[in-house]
Order: C-alpha cells, then structure tokens, then sequence
C-alpha cells in the first residue's frame, strides 16, 4: 500500500521481482544444462581409449594407474594417447574409487615385500635390524603384511624375483640393507611401486627415507664447540660423503665458519692430527679409537670424539654422538610404498620424494665438556 498516494500496487508491479528472479534462474539452468551437453559430448572417456587401442576398459584403467600387472610398453601407449586425447579424471569418481579399493585393500590386508640388499646374515647390533623393526611396526599399524625376501636368493635368477612377487600378489616393496639396488632386478622398480631406505639412490630414483645427514655433522660439530672444544675435525670417508652429495663435509665446514673457526675438513686420521692438531675427532668410523691407541692417544682425556652413527657399538666403546633414528627411517620407508600403493603409483617415479629424518645428540664419555675432562685428567695424574 502506497501511504502517499493512498493507492494500492497493481498486481503487475508486486511480481516484477518474482520475475526477474525467475528470469535469472531459467537462463541459469539453460547455460548450464548446455555446459554439460558440451562437456559430455567432448569429453574423453575410458571406452574411447581402449577402442581406439583395442584393449578392454579394465586395461586402461590398470595402465593409467601403472599397475604392473599391465605389461610397460602398453601403459606408455595408453597414457601417450590419453594426453593426446585431452583424457581428464573426474577428481571426486577418482577419490571415491581409491577410498573403495582402500577399504577392499586393508580388509584383505595387501602383502609387501621387505628386501634385503645385504649378502651376509645381519648381526644382532646391526642398524638395519632398527629399519626392518620400524618397517614391522608400521606396517602393523596401517594394516599390511609383510614378506621379507633375501635378494641373495635371486643373485642366479634375477628376473624370477619379479615373477614371484606378481605369483603372490605383491605390488609394492620396500628395500633395506644399505647397498645400491642391483641394476639386474630392474624389472622390480620398473614395474612396482617402491622405496628405498638409508640411500638416496640417483639411478633408479626412486623414493627413499634416510637421516638428515647434514642436519647430523652440523648437529655434532656444534656440539663439539658447545662442549667447549675449539678445533673439532671432521674423519669423513670421502666416498660415503660424495654419495651423500657432501652432505657431512659441507655441514662441519659450515658450523666451523659459524663459530669462526674455519678450516677445510680432512679426511684421513694421520692427516688430521698432524696438519690441524684437533682437540677433538668427528666421524663415523667404529674403528677409530683404535687408531688413537695405537698413537698414544687417550680418547676423551686428550682428544675427544663425537660420533655421527651411534648405534649399540658406539654405546659399548662409551662415545657420544649422533642417533640417526633407523626406527623412524623404516616407518617412513613403509609408508612411502604404502602411499603409492593408495595412489595407484608405479615404476620409478617422475619426481623423486625423499624424506629425511633428523637425528639427535646422545651424551657419551668421549666427548665429555672440557672442564671435565681437565678435571678428570688432573686427578688421573695427581693419582698417579
């Protein structure tokens, strides 16, 4: 009711809003409505893949998710023709698709295989009896099997491993042991979907889960100089730090020159007392101390060590240093396979992933703080 004019609205100009509202709804509709006519008619779809190479639609959908139990030659062809093609996922099927097979795949509890790279029976104090336990563990929590195969088994017959793994079902494994993967079991990497642990491989680069090495020399050089030694110096196996990229030499040159005390870092024993004369030694040799013996040199009184791979030996021998976690680096190892396993992965990757776990700093007698060790010195001799 128009209070000024006394009049009421025609019915007409009550319903213009109605109007305009529907208006917009009915074009709204249209549009989209003609969208997906458009999207339907140009999109791609399996069936098209499969006709056009003349395999059946299981095929591709296998191929696109580099199953291994799709032969490689025809996964690059279906994934060569799907780019051409413009083949698109639907996002939300390919979600709710990978959530089922989850579910089919954790109630009949998948296996994976654990291979051992090493030729000799492992030792009660080796780490990589620390890998394989983090493997059980998480493996247990996830809901997989394991089954754990020596590659020495296969040093004759390389090519039956992948056979055997496919003859039980197995599409995913992961490698422990500390060796580089034999180049003859290619047929394992290029056809399942694994990981690596303790070794960040180049070729296959393939996933891997190792310790933060540099994290772990810049870690125990600074708690060299924290201990108030002032020339630490780094015994690096030169090969082991140009596989790990110079990893450990980089990082103790680095905290040197943080804590001003720059210096290059040598790589022999003898070198390295008679050029720089350090107050302390880090490395990761088990051996060591028994080189300072046989030099007159009393560990932890004259010169001090900080280890970079304390394990069960080290603790033995009282030396302080650095714990590398290979529990947790075993953990990340299984879930790296499994993490492929959910996303349908395969072969060696296009993109490398590799996940780094940091150590962390456990006291020792062999790198006890300075003040201590004068004292423990002076009484050693005022005893004497």
């Amino acid at each position: 009711f128009n209070v000024e004019s006394g009049m009421q609205p025609s019915p007409n100009t009550a319903c213009e809003p109605l109007l305009r509202i529907g208006k917009c709804l009915i074009s709204l509709v249209f549009h989209a409505t003609v969208n997906l006519v458009s999207d339907l008619m140009q999109r791609v779809y399996l069936k098209d893949i499969a006709n056009a190479l003349g395999v059946s639609k299981a095929t591709v959908s296998l191929a696109l998710r580099n199953s291994p139990r799709v032969a490689l030659a025809t996964r690059k062809r279906v994934h060569h023709l799907a780019r051409k093609l413009g083949y698109q996922q639907n996002p939300q099927l390919a979600e709710w698709m990978a959530r089922t097979r989850r579910t089919a795949t954790s109630a009949s509890e998948e296996t994976i295989a654990v291979i051992s790279t090493t030729n000799a029976p492992l030792q009660p104090d080796s780490e990589h009896l620390e890998v394989l336990a983090g493997i059980k563990d998480q493996a247990s929590n996830i809901g997989y099997r394991l089954d754990e195969i020596k590659i020495r088994d296969y040093e004759d017959h390389p090519e039956r491993l992948a056979s055997v793994l496919t003859a039980r079902g197995i599409r995913g494994a992961v490698i422990y042991g500390g060796y580089e993967f034999d180049k003859r079991f290619s047929a394992l990497y290029e056809n399942f979907s694994c990981s690596i642990t303790c070794l960040k491989p180049e070729a296959p680069a393939l996933h891997c889960a190792i310790n933060d090495q540099y994290y772990s020399a810049w870690l125990a050089t600074q708690a060299a100089f924290q201990s108030g030694y002032k020339r630490p110096v780094g015994l690096v196996n030169r090969w082991l730090d140009e596989h790990l990229e110079s990893r450990i030499s980089a990082a103790i040159s680095q905290c040197r020159d943080t804590n001003g005390k720059p210096t290059n870092v040598p790589v022999l024993l003898d070198e390295a007392l008679s050029t720089y004369k350090p107050d302390c030694l880090i490395t990761h040799s088990h051996s060591v101390h028994h080189h300072l013996k046989e030099l007159g040199i009393r560990l932890g009184f004259q010169v001090g060590l900080v280890h970079l791979d304390i394990t069960n030996i080290c603790r033995r021998y009282h030396f302080g240093g650095i714990v590398q976690r290979y529990f947790d680096i075993g953990r990340a190892g299984i879930n790296l396979v499994a993490s492929q396993l959910r996303d349908g992965e395969s072969g060696v990757p296009d993109v490398q992933r590799c996940v780094m776990i940091e150590g962390y700093f456990e006291e020792g007698a062999s790198c006890i703080r300075r003040k201590s060790v004068r004292k423990k010195l002076a009484t050693s001799l005022s005893n004497s």
